[in-house]
């Protein structure tokens, strides 16, 4: 069982004020995608998707050396108010009439950016917060916290959507204002925990080229954020695209669309929860973290067919659950593969890079899929499970034959 020491008050509040600021997040892109599937074509609202993703994917390796140099704490602060900003921006779009393409990819892309400071920020803040030893459980407290802020936000919006849907921006404005303010109370609480600053003497290209090499220099990490990347290419446009296609395609209402879009969150705390229970035996060997992975993406990509066939709202629900269920262990298993082997001192930069992994593919995936979506959205999901499998296939290969071996000369 999974237990932590959560009687340090600003853990508590760390917790807290990253579930609000997760819950104005999901509430920002479930109102995005509702308003993007109505606002052209699919591949028009594919277009929106990856303005956000872009910037994203260019700056976040520049964001957590930003976060390295100036202190996570006081980025994450600046950042969080920048994200408040354009969140004000997006409440007064909805308040007026449909926004056009133009309008929603420029603030999605505003969003990105943004997004590219914030996440390695918060993410070292809370690395700043936990002691010795509690660093997993605190991660683990993270993910399940996450995931119902997901929950909480897509369901939350699915039903503001049927409503009001002018209030979405409003509300996810006022959860940022107080995520921000218990941000700075826990920055002064803290005190001497946050103010971590790297004075390496380096350049931020330096920072940036030392934090790549570690990286590629060890075949453990550069297999799990290679198969990070590719992985989520192939299913997150089926998963996060698809669903409000579907909706405008199947004719759902708002509320039945946030319900169907919470599968995945649900799963993902179920799988995650599971994941944070098991145990490595001594006689696992080195290989372990790279075949446990790429074993449980197997049922995960029968969900991706259900869903691709599917166009009924609870079928669609069950396989975005199981598609988390197993999804979400993978993923921790790989992030866990490399922290294992990450120096303190980069933890970081590396944090960074394993988000550039996560969203590096993305874009590719949604334009893909958006424009095969055009014509079928059931041929545009089977084609990307296909891509999932051909990566599994590839994954599984050089499990057995080459990663192996390279990993065990490595540990």
């Amino acid at each position: 069982m999974v237990t932590t020491s959560t009687g340090d008050p600003v853990v508590r509040i760390y917790l807290g004020l990253m579930t609000v600021d997760e819950v104005a997040d999901a509430l920002f892109y479930v109102a995005l995608g509702w308003v993007a599937a109505r606002a052209g074509s699919p591949a028009q609202a594919a277009v929106i998707f990856a303005s956000g993703t872009l910037p994203r994917i260019a700056l976040l390796l520049l964001g957590g050396v930003v976060g390295d140099r100036l202190g996570v704490a006081k980025v994450a602060v600046w950042s969080l108010a920048a994200r408040l900003l354009l969140m004000v921006v997006f409440a007064a779009l909805l308040i007026g009439q449909t926004p056009g393409v133009l309008p929603l990819s420029l603030l999605a892309a505003a969003v990105g950016v943004a997004d590219a400071v914030h996440m390695p920020a918060m993410r070292g803040v809370a690395g700043l917060l936990a002691e010795a030893g509690e660093h997993s459980r605190v991660q683990t407290l993270m993910s399940v916290a996450s995931n119902g802020a997901i929950i909480a936000g897509t369901v939350g919006g699915g039903i503001l959507l049927g409503l009001l849907p002018q209030l979405v921006g409003v509300i996810a404005a006022g959860l940022l204002v107080s995520a921000l303010v218990f941000l700075v109370l826990l920055r002064r609480r803290a005190g001497g925990r946050l103010g971590v600053t790297t004075s390496a003497g380096l350049s931020a290209r330096q920072m940036v080229q030392e934090t790549v090499s570690t990286l590629v220099r060890d075949p453990v990490s550069r297999f799990a954020l290679l198969l990070l990347s590719l992985s989520n290419m192939a299913a997150t446009a089926p998963l996060f695209l698809g669903i409000p296609l579907k909706s405008v395609a199947y004719h759902w209402s708002p509320i039945v669309y946030g319900l169907s879009s919470v599968g995945i969150s649900v799963g993902y705390i179920v799988g995650g929860s599971w994941a944070a229970r098991l145990r490595s035996s001594p006689s696992d060997d080195a290989a372990s973290p790279l075949r446990r992975p790429v074993l449980l993406m197997v049922p995960a990509t029968g969900a991706l067919v259900v869903l691709a066939v599917s166009n009924s709202p609870w079928l669609v629900t069950s396989a975005c659950f199981l598609a988390g269920l197993f999804f979400a262990p993978t993923a921790g298993m790989l992030r866990g593969a490399i922290h294992e082997r990450t120096p303190p001192e980069a933890m970081g930069r590396v944090n960074s890079a394993i988000q550039l992994a996560i969203y590096s593919m993305i874009p590719v995936g949604e334009l893909l899929y958006g424009v095969i979506a055009g014509v079928s959205l059931t041929m545009a999901g089977l084609v990307m499970t296909a891509a999932l499998v051909v990566v599994l296939a590839w994954s599984g290969l050089a499990v057995r034959s080459g990663a192996g071996a390279r990993v065990q000369s490595a540990g």
